[in-house]
């Protein structure tokens, strides 16, 4: 049996809700996103393969890493998400996925990082984080796999 080959990308690039309408012509994080999503697609594409990927996903895990980084790093960090500095992403794109209160969203966003339970945070990153992204963090015992994988995939059911 053969099968057609297609190729996926799933670019947020309009959200209509309380902000009013946003696209990747007037908008920062918009704007910054879509050009992550569309180098993103160029590295991972293979010629007569399927490719399904969610930018979206792997650009706001960037961002929560690119939050602790400093120096060298983080100007890679803004290289690579095509950023200016944290502080002038108006992330209203990010607010109207977490907006769970809002009946007129289409979908929500519900993001967790995961440590072991013997790593303290720091507090200004773990507020900055929640703040900005929505990430929440738990914890769990990751010598217990069995226990840290039944946990974790209770959040997320």
């Amino acid at each position: 049996m053969k099968f057609k080959t297609t190729t996926i990308l799933f670019i947020i690039c309009l959200m209509n809700n309380n902000i009013g309408l946003l696209n990747a012509q007037n908008n920062y994080y918009s704007n910054s996103l879509n050009r992550y999503s569309f180098d993103l697609f160029r590295v991972l594409k293979i010629d007569n393969e399927n490719l399904l990927v969610s930018p979206l996903s792997t650009y706001n895990a960037l961002l929560v890493a690119y939050e602790g980084s400093r120096n060298k790093t983080k100007q890679e960090f803004e290289k690579t998400l095509y950023l200016d500095n944290s502080g002038s992403i108006k992330n209203d794109l990010n607010n109207n996925l977490a907006s769970k209160s809002d009946s007129r969203s289409i979908f929500t966003v519900s993001n967790a990082i995961w440590v072991d339970k013997s790593v303290k945070i720091n507090e200004v990153y773990r507020n900055s984080v929640s703040k900005k992204y929505f990430s929440g963090f738990e914890q769990t015992d990751f010598t217990n796999v069995e226990s840290a994988v039944s946990v974790i995939n209770k959040w997320v059911s």
